[in-house]
């Protein structure tokens, strides 16, 4: 992606905005660590994860957005990267973020 903007090499990791890719490759999303426990306990083995189930996580993911005070925008996003990070299709990670975004608008 920096590539592509026309930052390479050093140019790219020196990058206002690398810093935030980083910090995700290095430790996953920016979550509270119960928040995420809870969110792959839900999710579980992702082999069984059925297409049944994103009703399930997606009520759960409203709920922890409400328990964890998770109501700011910037982590809307960062549950997608949880749901991928878990195994979840791209499909099934956007209806997570669709949930928290529902859930910090109220």
């Amino acid at each position: 992606m920096f590539e592509r903007n026309g930052s390479t090499g050093t140019e790219a990791f020196t990058h206002p905005h690398f810093k935030k890719f980083l910090r995700y490759f290095l430790f996953g999303a920016n979550l509270p660590k119960e928040a995420i426990d809870e969110f792959e306990k839900q999710v579980g083995n992702p082999q069984w994860f059925s297409g049944s189930d994103i009703i399930d996580l997606t009520k759960k993911t409203r709920a922890i957005v409400r328990n964890y005070g998770l109501k700011d925008w910037q982590y809307v996003n960062e549950f997608y990267l949880l749901a991928l990070d878990n195994g979840l299709s791209a499909a099934n990670a956007d209806s997570v973020r669709r949930a928290a975004k529902d859930a910090a608008r109220r």
